[in-house]
């Protein structure tokens, strides 16, 4: 059984709805379509709560797992997975599932919005304590952490190891269960704060309840009383106009300092190649919109041809001028 037939099984027992912005105590607080190659989307767990593992164990593990497909500019899907067992998670027994509050797990950060369909999976799973499960997990939280969530050819070899690893773990119903989680589709995908909680959808319970500032936990909205009762999982939608962290892009990183090299050794028509090679690797990245690819282009040409002149004027007295850092460019200004 796949992960979405997990969530399709068990879905007719949830309740799924949009938080309104008196409900929430942070941005994005509207409900807003996102447009389409205008910024960066951020997909963000707030908070999980789970109340009871529904097992017979005495121990188990929590395992967070997403998936993420969304449209890139090679015109396939780009996927993001992500495997954690966040401390929080780390060998519980049932007799303090009331105190389990995890925050703040980054789904997809800073990935461009290209236009069409986004699908997330997201689910919390249960798993049997046994020798192999921890190191297991473990194993498939490095890989998780080494594909990353924001940079596209980071995350691609992973995708099929990550796939079979967290089969192998919820694959069985008699070794996992899905305690609280979510299989939907956007289009276009939608700023704000989203639930979904274990509890019958005529319960109508989500209007009476709002998210706290601090732990992001929901309380009644009178009483202020921590809901128990049923799991949840909250999670909200973001987009930004800007990526702050572009310069780290490994691919721009290693291409720009080509470029740095070559103007060490003294060989302005390899600084100039270099250049080509850094203008080709920042407008086909699938990490950066095409508007800002065009931007950084510029500054980095305007930047080289400004060194190589100066250089020429004073090649015979003093050693060649280094370009600025790469973060030092002034992209948004």
């Amino acid at each position: 059984m796949n992960l979405k037939d997990i969530f399709t099984k068990k879905s007719e027992i949830w309740t799924y709805a949009p938080l309104t912005p008196d409900q929430v105590p942070d941005e994005p607080k509207t409900v807003e379509d996102i447009p389409m190659n205008k910024g960066y989307l951020n997909i963000t767990v707030r908070s999980m709560h789970i109340t009871d593992v529904r097992k017979f164990t005495s121990t188990y593990y929590g395992v967070v797992h997403s998936v993420v497909k969304l449209n890139h500019q090679g015109g396939k899907d780009a996927v993001f997975q992500n495997v954690t067992s966040p401390s929080e998670l780390k060998k519980l027994d049932g007799k303090h599932l009331d105190r389990v509050i995890v925050k703040n797990i980054p789904i997809v950060s800073l990935v461009p919005y290209r236009g069409e369909e986004v699908s997330l999976e997201l689910g919390l799973f249960s798993v049997k304590q046994s020798d192999l499960a921890a190191p297991f997990i473990d194993l498939l939280e490095t890989m998780a952490s080494t594909a990353g969530v924001s940079v596209l050819s980071a995350a691609v070899p992973f995708v099929e190891p990550l796939k079979k690893g967290i089969d192998g773990i919820i694959g069985t119903d008699a070794d996992s269960a899905l305690e609280i989680g979510i299989a939907t589709t956007f289009n276009p995908p939608k700023t704000g704060w989203f639930v979904v909680m274990r509890t019958p959808k005529q319960s109508n319970i989500i209007p009476t309840l709002e998210v706290t500032p601090s732990d992001y936990v929901l309380v009644d909205k009178n009483s202020k009383e921590p809901m128990k009762d049923y799991p949840y999982v909250i999670y909200s939608i973001a987009y930004t106009r800007e990526r702050n962290d572009w310069f780290k892009l490994p691919y721009l990183m290693d291409s720009y300092q080509a470029i740095q090299k070559a103007i060490q050794d003294g060989k302005d028509t390899d600084a100039q190649d270099s250049l080509k090679v850094f203008k080709r690797y920042a407008i086909t990245s699938p990490d950066i919109l095409r508007e800002d690819a065009i931007r950084i282009c510029k500054l980095v040409e305007e930047e080289l041809q400004s060194v190589l002149s100066i250089t020429l004027e004073t090649k015979s007295i003093a050693p060649a001028k280094q370009l600025r850092d790469l973060e030092t460019y002034p992209l948004y200004q």
